[in-house]
């Protein structure tokens, strides 16, 4: 049975605001945010085109993490260059790790972060900085991410005969939840992404747009009634719209 999140954790080791948990989580680089259907697509932290692993993935490994009055900062060691969220490998065939470090600040009517993520916990190639905002309003959500991405060495990562040598990705969305009522929701979703290899840009600057609406039946039963969306740009997916419904069950 493949499980999305199972760890063992320690939490406030001695007395301290110190967690500790080791197992299989979602990885804490920005935020993990599903706010559409197709958040899963978002070039922001789901493209593997760079360093050949997503931001937004599954991962195993050890997570130190040290609260403060109005934040926390949290502190990532995993096997690292893995997939996204399945097929995930658990064995261990090297000695090579990435790093992750998160620190955020709350205050009311704010929350500010900011991730970095090294690959091989190395800073010539396979790394990532990204910073996001949360502002929580009475009957509206905004939030914002953005991330860059770089790899100095491409043909290391997918082999000498790659093409290119040197990758790069600056990628950014905005997003908003309003509640209508109770139960139901609007949500939209605005995404610009753009992709250079060896200092050229490749099929112009991205864009994605996203409406729809949600309907949160209990706490486990959450209905993406529908949703409309439409890409703007010329490589894969080439601008085409997507109409989609989503049931999420959880449990």
């Amino acid at each position: 049975m493949q499980f999305e999140q199972l760890y063992i954790e320690v939490t406030n080791l001695g007395g301290a605001g110190v967690h500790f948990r080791a197992g299989e989580f979602r990885l804490p680089f920005g935020l993990w945010s599903d706010v559409t259907s197709h958040r899963n697509f978002s070039s922001a932290k789901n493209n593997s085109l760079v360093n050949g692993f997503a931001l937004k993935k599954i991962d195993l490994g050890f997570i130190l993490e040290k609260e403060f009055p109005g934040g926390r900062i949290t502190t990532v060691l995993v096997h690292g260059r893995q997939g996204r969220t399945s097929n995930l490998s658990r064995a261990d065939n090297d000695n090579k790790k990435d790093l992750v470090v998160r620190a955020l600040v709350s205050r009311p009517g704010i929350q500010v972060g900011v991730s970095g993520y090294l690959g091989e916990l190395k800073v010539d190639r396979n790394i990532a900085v990204g910073a996001d905002l949360v502002l929580p309003f009475r009957r509206v959500n905004m939030a914002a991410e953005f991330v860059y991405q770089k790899n100095s060495d491409m043909k290391t990562t997918y082999g000498q005969a790659f093409q290119f040598k040197k990758g790069e990705a600056l990628s950014g969305y905005v997003s908003f939840a309003a509640n209508l009522t109770s139960r139901i929701s609007l949500y939209g979703f605005y995404e610009a992404w753009r992709l250079s290899l060896d200092g050229k840009q490749i099929h112009g600057l991205a864009f994605k747009v996203f409406h729809g609406f949600r309907l949160v039946m209990n706490r486990n039963v959450r209905w993406t009634v529908a949703e409309l969306g439409r890409m703007f740009h010329n490589g894969f997916d080439q601008g085409k719209w997507h109409i989609g419904s989503q049931l999420e069950l959880t449990f």
